[in-house]
């Protein structure tokens, strides 16, 4: 039976392109994953496990408790469940037990061990619950130094694996012109050309609503200026897509109108997406709390994983 140990040396039979030192790779060496013992971070565990075949990556599994467990009895468990789950038999230096709050143990375990990606699942509470006490999977996106993905509850079907791994073929990219955004954009397109997948880049756009004080004042025609808009947003993403070091991949470019969440949530219940990699500004305080961020809006609310990567991400392009 193979260790997770061994999935770091496992040789990568994927036909997908290589991407060279000079095109900008991703090195993805070390993968956090936490499980709770409950059906929703198993699938969690089911994204890692393939990922990082995909990828050639480490596996460190993390359960975090609140109260005083049998260390022992708690560390057991874990290993079976990856075995039993995964079919991979983890070394004990590989599962890993933590006291403590749990959005901080794995921020935590993920400094400590230097990950390149947190794997979560999230349990996705609502209204006043989540209202006062948000979700351990928004929390960690909010403080960790590293990429995040999390696995919805809601996530349709199973997981698709091949021999070589996780089988993603289309990710979605939001994008908002900004300087992080652009970041984000040339993280997923690395990513994408490693795993295989083509992107999908989509901007939300309104025209700006004019209000006329003056009763004489004729406000611009709204049809018109909702097509100058968008076609200032194609062009923009015209232009972001033309330096992106893709390989192997293609891109195409969407302009959708409304408000942002809902329409990137709307984007994230087609049948032909996979997966959402999505940066953050990594705003942190009363800004935070009281704007929110799209990031963890669509934790809570996609239809898919989604890959979440800080703006203040201690991983960079090699």
């Amino acid at each position: 039976m193979l260790k997770l140990s061994q999935l770091a040396m496992s040789s990568k039979t994927s036909n997908q392109p290589t991407v060279s030192f000079f095109e900008d790779p991703l090195r993805i060496r070390t993968i956090l994953v936490s499980i709770d013992f409950s059906e929703e971070s198993y699938r969690a565990l089911d994204f890692a496990v393939p990922l990082a075949q995909r990828f050639g990556a480490t596996v460190h599994v993390v359960h975090v408790c609140e109260g005083s467990p049998d260390a022992e009895l708690a560390r057991r468990l874990v290993e079976r469940v990856v075995e039993e789950r995964c079919g991979v038999q983890p070394g004990a230096q590989e599962c890993h037990l933590r006291l403590g709050k749990p959005f901080q143990e794995i921020n935590s375990a993920a400094k400590e061990l230097k990950a390149d990606m947190i794997i979560i699942a999230s349990h996705g509470h609502s209204g006043f619950k989540h209202l006062m006490l948000g979700s351990v999977a928004e929390k960690i996106v909010r403080h960790s130094e590293c990429p995040v993905l999390v696995v919805r509850e809601a996530t349709r079907g199973p997981i698709r694996t091949a021999t070589e791994g996780i089988v993603l073929e289309r990710i979605l990219v939001p994008v908002d012109f900004s300087e992080c955004a652009k970041e984000g954009a040339k993280y997923a397109s690395v990513f994408a050309t490693q795993v295989g997948a083509d992107l999908l880049l989509i901007n939300v756009t309104s025209p700006p609503n004019y209000t006329a004080l003056d009763a004489n004042v004729i406000p611009p025609d709204w049809q018109e200026l909702l097509e100058t808009a968008q076609l200032a947003a194609a062009d923009k993403l015209d232009e972001m897509v033309n330096f992106l070091p893709l390989v192997g991949i293609s891109a195409e470019t969407q302009v959708a109108v409304g408000t942002p969440i809902e329409e990137l949530v709307s984007a994230t219940a087609r049948p032909d997406i996979d997966l959402v990699i999505i940066s953050t500004h990594g705003y942190t305080g009363l800004r935070h709390v009281l704007l929110g961020s799209t990031a963890e809006q669509l934790v809570r609310l996609a239809h898919c994983p989604m890959l979440v990567v800080p703006s203040h991400c201690r991983q960079k392009l090699d």
